[in-house]
């Protein structure tokens, strides 16, 4: 899992997955319910994604670390 900084100015999480295509990146969308964003990322490993994208500030209601293997935190604030 990569933690980004979300920023409006610019698409972090895009960006990363470009660098990381060869690794079948995955992005958690906007879109995703807090309830739910555990589920979908546990869904996106299960079909093969080596790396979760994930903006840390989306995350911050309380997600389960313990669903993925590694954590890179990328441009901390």
């Amino acid at each position: 899992m990569v933690y980004y900084e979300q920023s409006v100015e610019r698409d972090v999480g895009a960006r990363l997955m470009q660098i990381l295509a060869q690794h079948n990146p995955w992005k958690l969308p906007d879109t995703v319910d807090a309830e739910d964003r555990e589920d979908a990322i546990v869904a996106a490993v299960k079909r093969g994604h080596r790396v979760v994208v994930v903006g840390y500030r989306r995350v911050s209601e309380g997600l389960n670390l313990q669903i993925v293997d590694s954590i890179i935190w990328f441009e901390m604030a």
